[in-house]
C-alpha cells in the first residue's frame, strides 16, 4: 500500500499499486483484518484524506487528477474525476476545500471541488522554502502543515497558504506520513529514524511517540482515529498496517 487514511471509526481506506497497471483503493476493517470493498482507480493513488463525512479525495499523481470516493454502506463507489494542472501528489481538506501540493511551483494550492484555484503559494523571499510536498496534513482550527523528507522539515501555513513557521528537530529526519491528532498535536511518520514523532506546534517542541521498541521500522504512511483514539502506521508498499493505541 502506498497510503492509509482512517474514514470512519474501524474503517481503513488503503491505497494500492497493483501489477498490470490496476490500481486500486480498499475499505478495510481494522477488527477483522477483512478487506469490505474496493474500487480500480485510473491510476495511481498516491494520497488520500477524508473529505466532508463519507467521502475521500484520492489523488492520482500521474494522471493530473482527483478521484472523489464516496464510502456508503461497507461499499466504495468512484465519484466525481477532478482535472488539476499539475501532478497532484499530496492531498487534505479543510472545509468543503482542498489542499494540494505539487513537485515544483508553485508547490501548493487550495482549490474548490470544482477545481477553482482559490490560494496558491507564493515564495516571495530568497530562499526555497520546499523540496518536497507530498505530505499534507490540516488541523480544524485551518491550520495546513507540509511534511518535507528533502529538508527534514515540517512547514506550518494558514488557509490562504501564507507560511507560518518551520519546525526542525534531531528527531525529524526525512519526514513523510504527517495527521492531525489535534489542533496542537501531530504525528510524523520519521523515516529514518525508525519513529512516529509527537509535535507541539505551539511551543515547537518534538518527543518520540513510538520507536524501534515498539515495531517500527520505515514508517511510511499514519492515520489517527480520535474516535477510539489508535495510530494506524504502514510501511512503503507492503500489506501489513501497525495499531498502536495513544495514550
Amino acid at each position: 500500500m502506498v497510503d492509509i487514511t482512517v474514514v470512519s471509526e474501524e474503517r481503513l481506506l488503503l491505497g494500492h499499486w497493483g501489477k498490470c497497471g490496476i490500481h486500486s483503493v480498499q475499505l478495510y476493517d481494522t477488527r477483522t483484518g477483512h478487506v469490505l470493498a474496493e474500487v480500480q482507480l485510473l491510476g495511481k493513488p498516491w494520497r488520500m484524506c477524508r473529505y466532508g463525512r463519507a467521502k475521500a479525495a484520492v489523488a492520482l499523481g500521474d494522471l493530473k487528477n482527483v478521484q472523489f470516493i464516496q464510502v456508503k454502506d461497507d461499499t466504495l463507489i468512484a465519484g466525481k474525476l477532478l482535472s488539476v494542472k499539475e501532478n497532484v501528489y499530496g492531498i487534505t481538506s479543510s472545509g468543503d476545500k482542498l489542499i494540494v501540493s505539487y513537485s515544483s511551483n508553485p508547490w501548493l494550492e487550495v482549490i474548490s471541488q470544482q477545481g477553482k484555484v482559490l490560494h496558491q503559494f507564493s515564495n516571495s523571499g530568497t530562499t526555497q522554502n520546499f523540496q518536497s510536498t507530498d505530505w499534507l496534513s490540516s488541523t480544524a482550527d485551518g491550520m495546513i502543515y507540509v511534511s518535507d523528507t528533502r529538508t527534514s522539515t515540517v512547514t506550518k501555513l494558514d488557509n490562504r497558504l501564507n507560511l507560518l513557521q518551520t519546525y526542525t528537530s534531531p528527531l525529524l529526519r526525512h519526514p513523510r506520513g504527517i495527521t492531525a491528532v489535534s489542533e496542537d498535536q501531530l504525528i510524523v511518520c520519521n523515516h529514518i529514524n525508525h519513529s512516529v514523532v509527537l509535535l507541539r506546534p505551539s511551543i515547537g517542541e518534538m518527543s518520540t511517540l513510538l520507536g524501534e521498541k515498539d515495531g517500527i521500522q520505515y514508517p511510511y504512511s499514519l492515520s489517527y482515529s480520535s474516535k477510539d483514539r489508535k495510530i494506524y502506521v504502514a510501511r512503503y508498499k507492503t500489506d501489513s498496517v501497525f495499531i498502536y493505541e495513544m495514550k
